[in-house]
């Protein structure tokens, strides 16, 4: 049986698996640790179109680049992007006081604004993985970090009119 990992592209060391279809990796050419994703079969044409197109979006700070879009010898979609580590958004705001959390979320709505701009909207057909980590700055609030908007639609398509989307 063929593992994930020796299916990995040779610039690319496994660290951890996170799942059947994730992980972290080492890029050995950057010396860097990075989040790998394996898509199914099944949704592997449609997502890695909504990552072509929200790629340029990479120079938000509150956005997780998307480094890499790739195929695996198996024939498998995978994209690599930047390792966000920091806590979920909601057990963070679980532990803090109002002023805290109304700062933070509003930087999420700055970084769903980057996808608005393109006429995107969160598909919301898997949860949002939105991260806050702290800031370089102790006189600043941490930083909101949004690494996966759940998929993404066009404003005016009819699954989102059909209801299917947020």
């Amino acid at each position: 049986m063929t593992t994930l990992t020796s299916l990995l592209p040779e610039r690319y060391e496994s660290v951890e698996e996170l799942g059947s279809s994730t992980l972290i990796v080492r890029d050995r050419e950057r010396d860097e640790r990075l989040l790998l994703r394996v898509l199914r079969p099944e949704d592997g044409a449609r997502i890695r179109r909504e990552l072509e197109r929200v790629r340029g979006l990479d120079a938000d700070p509150r956005l997780a680049r998307i480094l890499e879009l790739g195929e695996l010898e198996d024939g498998r979609a995978y994209y690599v992007q930047e390792l966000v580590e920091g806590e979920d958004l909601f057990q963070w705001a679980l532990a803090r006081d109002a002023s805290e959390v109304i700062a933070v979320w509003s930087q999420l709505l700055l970084a769903l604004d980057c996808y608005h701009q393109l006429g995107l909207v969160p598909r919301g057909e898997r949860p949002m993985s939105i991260r806050v980590v702290p800031s370089d700055d102790e006189h600043e609030p941490p930083r909101l970090r949004l690494v996966d908007p759940g998929g993404v639609i066009d404003e005016g398509s009819r699954e989102l009119r059909a209801g299917q989307g947020l």
